[in-house]
């Protein structure tokens, strides 16, 4: 970091320090160079920033993104020293009748760095946020305008390149919102919940993208939101978010509407829909989808895509909605390699749709070329993937543990299977995997789907003796190994429909135990099942 002007801010002092910005190399910054080539700002020292976590700051952010954005070549670097900032604000009786302050917004910058030396930003408390007439009064629902109480965006910028957030909280403080209706852009809409914007990180358009060592949580929407408005992005936007925790936020952790390009690394995007609110629906801050992540590219294929994700070593842990979901919009090949998606019940939440047990699914796949690998677990119930002819279109599992562990509150959202396949599986391939039940069967599978030296461990005693633990259709199994645990003291059975191919593999499948056999109770065989082809008995 370069030294900082100790001055205060006006236009002339910003354009009297640069120079043409040279060429732009890597991800999310420039040459050591080319930064010293950019102003570098202090909030407090430039622009008045008091930090006390008392004194409403929003005017020095405001004054920090317009110098920034005044810049001959159009960036800069922001110091934000160590402190808590207090910011946001509502102008009251204008349209609408609770309109935004603006925090830092910011437009076509060539280069940004944030740097957060651990400062936290945190939300005013009593801010309006729903659907609300011009008396203050509550609206249970709305999708006028007028009547939409908006919060803004912490930081929120369009069309950047060269952009790094590091080593910052942004706290958004939603326990403390005065909650109206719900509003949406269309009333069936916001039946949801409130889609106003009450978001930690805005990114759309944008370029280039760290964000890393950030805590973005309790928003009332979204902890961060990716997208690429107006147009399908023509090449790769490469956005980086490492070790960066968004929790408790009132729709998504992360919401990616749009984009080319998106690696998430050490990342956790969990408790979503889980702040306690008096004022709220349920109880809760919470809208729909609320989930940690929501790979939504909503306008279609005509406007936004997203392609391209890696999800590594992530965290998708205690979401109101399911861990994530992609289910909407033109969305193709992301990776989720050693990540752990537990979802888990809460008997409070009784809205939203009427959940069931306040819980989404692990994963709710219904977009192409989406894989689990390296380590990946599920804890908790799941059913949707996608299944499709082409191999590379198809939901595929490689080298993943599916269980119904419990999480830390004794919890898990938990059915009567592990696994329970759609109509929408053909072609989905499991390998190297590993299904533990704990209170559940395994497995429902009535399409064509592939086991490759999968294992299943049954541990359920409490059905009807003579029934079946695991139900496989029209399925191709190869080294598949069935165990059962000392606690099994009932005749149970893997239950075959139509014809299960049994196929030679890199191993023979196994059934091994007494108390679960193949194909039907008691009588059944165990050991090792000859390969060939089977009917219903």
């Amino acid at each position: 970091m370069g030294m900082v002007e100790r001055r205060p801010w006006t236009r002339r002092s910003v354009l009297g320090m640069m120079v043409a910005a040279p060429a732009v190399v890597g991800i999310g910054g420039v040459a050591e160079a080319a930064r010293r080539a950019y102003p570098t700002f202090d909030l407090k020292a430039d622009f008045g920033a008091v930090g006390d976590g008392s004194h409403n700051d929003t005017g020095a952010f405001q004054a920090a993104a317009a110098a920034l954005s005044s810049a001959e070549n159009r960036g800069g670097t922001l110091v934000i020293p160590a402190g808590t900032y207090k910011v946001g604000g509502q102008d009251k009786g204008g349209v609408p009748y609770y309109s935004p302050w603006e925090i830092f917004n910011a437009e076509g910058l060539e280069f940004l760095d944030i740097q957060g030396n651990g400062a936290t930003i945190r939300l005013a408390s009593g801010l309006h946020y729903g659907a609300f007439d011009a008396q203050g009064r509550r609206i249970p629902l709305s999708s006028n305008e007028s009547e939409r109480a908006a919060i803004g965006a912490m930081i929120r910028l369009a069309d950047c390149a060269n952009v790094t957030i590091s080593d910052l909280t942004l706290d958004g403080n939603n326990g403390a919102l005065v909650l109206g209706g719900g509003w949406a852009n269309s009333e069936a809409d916001a039946v949801n919940g409130i889609q106003a914007m009450a978001t930690g990180i805005w990114l759309d358009r944008c370029t280039n993208v760290i964000v890393r060592d950030v805590r973005t949580h309790h928003h009332g929407l979204d902890g961060i939101t990716i997208l690429h408005r107006l147009r399908r992005p023509e090449a790769r936007k490469p956005h980086l978010l490492e070790r960066v925790t968004s929790d408790h936020n009132g729709r998504q952790g992360l919401s990616w509407i749009g984009g080319w390009g998106l690696t998430c690394r050490d990342c956790s995007f969990s408790h979503t829909g889980r702040q306690p609110h008096a004022g709220a629906p349920g109880g809760f801050v919470a809208s729909k989808p609320g989930a940690g992540l929501d790979i939504e590219p909503n306008r279609g294929a005509a406007h936004e895509i997203t392609r391209e994700g890696r999800f590594e070593n992530c965290e998708f842990v205690n979401n109101i909605g399911h861990g994530v979901e992609a289910s909407n919009g033109d969305s193709l090949d992301n990776t989720f390699a050693n990540c752990v998606f537990w979802a888990v019940s809460d008997t409070r939440w009784t809205t939203m749709g009427g959940a069931e047990t306040g819980a989404g699914h692990a994963v709710y796949i219904a977009k192409p070329g989406v894989r689990f690998t390296d380590g990946t677990r599920f804890h908790g119930y799941f059913e949707r993937v996608h299944g499709s002819a082409d191999p590379a279109a198809a939901t595929a599992f490689t080298n993943c543990t599916i269980e119904d562990r419990l999480w830390t509150n004794g919890r898990v959202h938990r059915k009567e299977y592990l696994f329970y396949a759609q109509p929408t599986g053909v072609g989905v391939t499991w390998t190297n995997c590993w299904f533990n039940a704990r209170a559940s069967r395994t497995v429902h599978i009535t399409h064509d789907m592939r086991f490759v030296n999968c294992g299943f461990t049954h541990n359920r005693n409490d059905l009807a003796n003579g029934t079946f633990q695991a139900l496989f259709e029209n399925c191709r199994i190869s080294g598949g190994k069935f165990l059962e645990t000392d606690l099994v003291t009932k005749d149970y059975y893997i239950r075959l429909v139509a014809n299960v191919v049994v196929a030679p593999g890199t191993r023979a499948t196994t059934v091994e135990g007494l108390r679960i056999r193949w194909q039907t109770p008691v009588t059944g065989p165990i050991g090792t099942i000859t390969p060939g082809t089977y009917p219903q008995l």
